[in-house]
């Protein structure tokens, strides 16, 4: 039987080492959910097709503090991102300093993988906030109102990718 354990040790036989650990986290949304809040003049809004090229530059401009990442180009992003046929608009969303894009939270919902798991999952696949606007809890709030949504759509249980290392603190939230 192949286990986790033993394919790090085929890996390590191998002379791989790892560099970076990430983590995988899942949450309950039968628990309580705060509901969001957010400093004055800042606007959390649904993600709608007009926002979608001030959120392409919002996503490229937080994730550049990133490990490893790459910058994503704009018929990539037309084609893998807002054209992922599990990407929920209507669960995603925004917030905004005026016209400002300064946040996002891409939410998808893999019905494929949750009618095969038989689970009702709900993935904030990314979660970002520009460089000038962090710290100032639009993290929190974007992840609560994905959270709030996803549960009223009737999904159970809200997922989220983290890397351990992240430097903006992206753990912590």
């Amino acid at each position: 039987q192949n286990t986790e354990y033993d394919r790090q040790a085929l890996f390590h036989q191998q002379g791989f080492r790892p560099m970076r650990y990430f983590f995988e986290m899942r949450r309950d949304l039968s628990q309580p959910i705060a509901e969001p809040t957010l400093p004055d003049g800042i606007d959390l809004l649904p993600w709608t097709p007009d926002l979608d090229d001030r959120a392409f530059d919002a996503f490229n401009e937080a994730f550049r503090d990133h490990w490893g990442f790459e910058p994503i180009g704009k018929d990539d992003w037309n084609k893998w991102v807002i054209g992922n046929e599990s990407f929920r608009r209507d669960l995603s969303f925004i917030v905004a300093a005026g016209d400002e894009v300064v946040g996002i939270s891409f939410n998808v919902i893999e019905e494929e993988v949750n009618a095969r798991s038989g689970r009702s999952d709900g993935w904030i696949a990314d979660l970002a906030v520009r460089r000038p606007w962090r710290k100032r809890g639009l993290a929190t709030a974007l992840l609560n109102r994905s959270m709030l949504a996803f549960r009223a759509a009737g999904v159970s249980f809200a997922c989220l990718g983290v890397d351990v290392e992240n430097p903006t603190g992206a753990l912590s939230v």
